[in-house]
């Protein structure tokens, strides 16, 4: 996910930036603050695609491995459908009324879980969630990637 911490730190401070940074509890450090948005693989992909012409030979294998890897691991293909998972994740509130939390809807976007057990085990944070409220959005989520990935086969473009 991009906006991601960088996990290499410096040796100097490392205690500090342990106590900053615990995404168990939704902490993130400097790179990560109120107003950034965490963007999911897709979102990623459909960003270096539109850069891609203005990328530099020195650039250019860091870029496209990149790019590679985004487009490989996206499960969403078309721009709409990354818009309307995002959308369903927003609309999501905790028991307290809170929406979920940036790096949480990246999360789910990438990982794409079955079911609310499922991502509560991958993603620990979201119990806060009630989950049945969850369980409606992963399906709603879910079916934005069925309809590109068609059951299996995967090869088609978009």
């Amino acid at each position: 996910m991009l906006a991601a911490a960088d996990a290499g730190g410096s040796a100097a401070g490392g205690d500090d930036a342990a106590a900053e940074e615990d995404a168990a509890n939704l902490k993130f450090g400097r790179d990560v603050h109120a107003g950034t948005e965490v963007l999911f693989n897709g979102e990623i992909a459909f960003l270096l695609n539109k850069r891609k012409s203005g990328v530099s030979n020195e650039q250019c294998e860091v870029f496209e491995k990149t790019l590679a890897y985004a487009g490989r691991f996206s499960k969403f293909r078309s721009r709409q459908n990354m818009a309307q998972a995002r959308q369903v994740l927003q609309e999501v509130r905790d028991t307290d009324g809170n929406p979920l939390h940036t790096y949480e809807i990246a999360a789910l976007c990438n990982l794409c879980p079955n079911d609310a057990a499922e991502a509560v085990t991958l993603v620990p944070t979201l119990h806060r969630v009630d989950a049945e409220a969850l369980q409606r959005a992963l399906n709603n989520l879910n079916s934005y990637t069925s309809l590109e990935h068609g059951g299996g086969g995967g090869g088609g473009g978009g």
